[in-house]
């Protein structure tokens, strides 16, 4: 279960079309990725689920990061780096630019659960709920078996790690059904005492629990998406309905803005001050760039779509 052999094995398959094909598999579970996707159902498809989709992937990042501080295990490429080699290009990219250790052996997070395989349990297993369609489920579980194992070829987790990952992720989805399940049965909205634990109290607290750079972004996010909501419901109520063209347009728009900010705050941030000199700076600049991408998401960018005509007002009855 945490033997690197099995690693070793798979790596031994080792070609260019293959390492192609499980970094795009395992670019399916990065969490920008799933941020851009989030964003895009919100945009096309339903507010109100694409809201639900967004905490509970930030609650599973949350306790992804709650398990990994609390065991604390090093991935198969620290274990043997002699027969194990660090494959995923996104991984390289972030321990080379990372600069500060944060106690984490080569600069990475720790290896037990697999973030990627919990996450795309959650996020895909989500969706296949939502749409209730055997094709949904089929999709789901082709992408949640390609992204585990993505992690094993790309020697970034143990069997046991992808398996965990399963497991929390699973133990998330099947509290995240039975809140569906509650919901089709009775009348209602949550009370504001149960929002503000949801989206307040509860998610800072995991965060508190294990603050660092990545916990911080995805905090940031859902607190700047869930303003960015309420504020989108009052004062716009933008339509995600509509022809494919301007669903096109505003997934293209919205994705090179998101993107666009992104950059920019990371240049702005490399401007002004380093890591160096600046402990706080990594969380500083997670929580910064994802709580404005997380607001650009579900309120800026509604607002230019409906402005250049992208997409329509909801009538008032229906902003909610």
């Amino acid at each position: 279960m945490f033997d690197p052999a099995l690693n070793a094995a798979l790596q031994r398959l080792h070609s260019p079309a293959l390492d192609l094909f499980f970094q795009i598999a395992t670019a399916l579970a990065y969490a920008p990725v799933l941020i851009a996707l989030l964003a895009m159902l919100y945009w096309g498809w339903d507010k109100s689920k694409a809201f639900g989709l967004v905490l509970v992937f930030i609650y599973g990042c949350l306790i992804e990061n709650l398990l990994k501080e609390t065991f604390q295990t090093p991935r198969p490429f620290q274990v043997d780096p002699a027969h194990v080699r660090l494959l995923d290009y996104f991984m390289r990219l972030e321990i080379a630019g990372s600069g500060i250790e944060w106690a984490i052996p080569a600069r990475t997070s720790f290896s037990f659960p697999s973030g990627h395989a919990m996450m795309s349990v959650v996020f895909y297993g989500a969706l296949a709920l939502h749409w209730r369609r055997r094709w949904a489920t089929i999709g789901a579980l082709a992408a949640i078996a390609m992204i585990g194992l993505s992690r094993l070829y790309l020697g970034c987790h143990f069997l046991g790690d992808v398996l965990g990952g399963y497991a929390a992720g699973g133990a998330v989805l099947v509290l995240y059904a039975a809140i569906l399940w509650l919901e089709d049965r009775r009348l209602g909205s949550p009370s504001d005492e149960l929002l503000v634990f949801l989206l307040l109290a509860a998610p800072v607290g995991l965060f508190l629990y294990t603050p660092d750079s990545a916990s911080a972004g995805r905090l940031a996010y859902l607190l700047g998406f869930s303003a960015g909501y309420f504020a989108e419901r009052r004062w716009i109520g933008f339509s995600p309905a509509g022809a494919d063209a301007p669903r096109i347009a505003r997934f293209t728009l919205g994705v090179a803005v998101m993107a666009g900010l992104y950059f920019l705050f990371g240049a702005a941030f490399d401007y002004v001050g380093s890591e160096a000199n600046c402990i706080a700076y990594p969380v500083v600049r997670s929580a910064v760039r994802y709580g404005a991408i997380g607001l650009a998401a579900s309120w800026a960018l509604p607002a230019l779509f409906v402005r250049v005509g992208l997409a329509d007002r909801l009538p008032p009855a229906r902003t909610g």
